[in-house]
């Protein structure tokens, strides 16, 4: 007892320093990190050798590098297109789109805001997404529809979380992403019509809820689609372009269609056109692998990472230049996700080689996969609320889940259940809570309580929905 304890106390001081201190991830992370060290060198049972400890500190190592070359890179180039004001151009485009307030509601929250973070991550769709749903409604409306415009997470910043995922949990990108779609699938329609739902007028408001439905139905039926294809990096992109389309042709009448103005959609083509050129490189004859670095069985692919399209894409628009001020301000912004995901997955590996992980998973009371699975979806929940990023909560509880799912004979199973809990409960944690404030500017004494409130009640059904997915993906599997 008392070692299974010491093995789960370094989750415990994440949880208190987040859940009750509310101290931020970077800090916690590294105060998580140094009580795992300190229970290598105290703990007998938890001893590893030299070998241990640098096989975990190479395995964090490339997860984090693998991450910050992503990370850096989009963070430079949300600050070009705020430089270039393509946020306010896509809102003036989304304001006179010729749809009813329900209908407009649900395309932003389940298909535009998707693709956005898809493409940038970090919380940037939140600077489009917020001034526009304020001038949509009213404001304790709009800020609660900007929360549940957070949803792609799995797949946000070129589907980040799934790649860290995958590596952690030694599962293919491609295999995790097809499984967590499948488990996500639940989520975007019950979000959609939520967000449909708080705008209806009186009498209306069970078509609301249906059409908002819909629209998140399409959005899940295209992002099954696009990954049952091998399609991970551009899934949440390509899904948020399907999902607008089709909500422009259902309910935008016989109105005309604006078409976005070329300038806002430019850097986003470029983007997407990039990453699809990366993804062909190896049809090209060259290999994925050719400036690959391993260790063990985690590795960073140079050549397949969306750090290259993103880096690209940014010396393209600066004409080949870096401007300093901007990388300073990409800098300023990385180096605390950058930190907290360090620390986590350095905290992790260090569980992971020490058999404190082992140690959890068998002191677990569950014998079987109906049993765990539960308990499963309310674990990646837990790890996306504390860290307040689909990356972190994997590099937090991706090997706990993947080890017990693989003694149960569901790694993959199980991964997944991870990836999309964790990611699709960050739209309630204190970080995006807090930016989406900031963004909205100073409103009434108490606001941030109400979305607390409100965003916990809301994780209510995003278990329930989960839990489903998993049912679903485990007895069809």
């Amino acid at each position: 007892m008392a070692t299974t304890l010491a093995a789960v106390s370094p989750l415990l001081i994440v949880l208190g320093l987040t859940a009750l201190l509310r101290r931020p991830a970077h800090l916690a992370s590294l105060s998580g990190l140094a009580a795992t060290a300190v229970l290598l060198l105290a703990v007998p049972a938890f001893a590893t050798g030299p070998d241990g400890w640098g096989r975990a500190s190479a395995a964090a190592a490339l997860i984090t590098l693998s991450a910050a070359a992503v990370i850096l890179p989009g963070l430079y180039l949300n600050q070009q297109l705020a430089r270039r004001k393509v946020d306010r151009t896509l809102i003036e485009w989304t304001r006179s789109l010729p749809m009813s307030p329900p209908h407009k509601s649900a395309l932003v929250v389940v298909a535009l805001a998707p693709a956005l973070e898809s493409l940038t991550g970090f919380g940037v769709s939140l600077l489009v997404t917020v001034p526009l749903l304020l001038a949509m409604t009213d404001r304790p409306t709009a800020v609660k529809q900007s929360l549940l415009s957070m949803n792609i997470m799995p797949w946000g910043t070129l589907g980040l979380a799934t790649i860290v995922g995958s590596s952690l949990a030694g599962q293919p990108a491609t295999d995790l992403s097809l499984a967590t779609a499948a488990v996500s699938a639940g989520v975007f329609p019950l979000f959609g019509a939520l967000s449909a739902a708080m705008v209806a007028q009186q009498g209306k408001r069970a078509s609301a809820v249906a059409s908002g439905a819909l629209l998140g139905g399409v959005f899940s039926t295209a992002l099954l689609g696009l990954n049952a294809t091998g399609v991970v990096e551009l899934a949440g992109v390509g899904a948020g372009i399907t999902t607008t389309a089709v909500g422009l042709l259902l309910f935008s009448g016989r109105r005309g269609i604006p078409l976005p103005p070329w300038e806002a959609v430019r850097p986003y083509a470029l983007l997407f056109g990039l990453v699809a050129l990366v993804r062909l490189l190896p049809a090209a004859g060259v290999p994925h692998d050719a400036l690959t670095v391993r260790s063990g069985d985690v590795s960073f692919d140079v050549l397949s990472s969306p750090g290259l399209a993103l880096l690209a894409t940014v010396l393209i628009l600066g004409r080949g230049a870096v401007d300093g001020h901007l990388a300073g301000q990409a800098g300023r912004r990385a180096w605390k996700p950058v930190t907290a995901l360090a620390g986590f997955t350095f905290m992790a590996q260090l569980m992971v080689h020490s058999s404190m992980v082992d140690t959890i998973g068998r002191a677990l009371p569950v014998t079987t996969v109906l049993g765990f699975l539960f308990a499963s979806v309310l674990l990646g929940m837990a790890s996306g609320y504390l860290t307040g990023s689909g990356v972190g909560g994997n590099a937090l509880m991706m090997p706990l889940q993947a080890n017990v799912g693989g003694q149960l004979g569901q790694p993959l199973l199980f991964s997944a259940v991870q990836n999309s809990a964790a990611g699709h409960t960050v739209f309630a944690s204190m970080p995006i809570i807090l930016l989406t404030l900031a963004i909205a500017g100073e409103g009434e004494k108490g606001e941030d309580t109400m979305l607390i409130r409100y965003s916990l009640a809301v994780t209510v059904g995003v278990y329930l929905v989960l839990a489903g997915g998993a049912l679903v993906l485990w007895s069809t599997g």
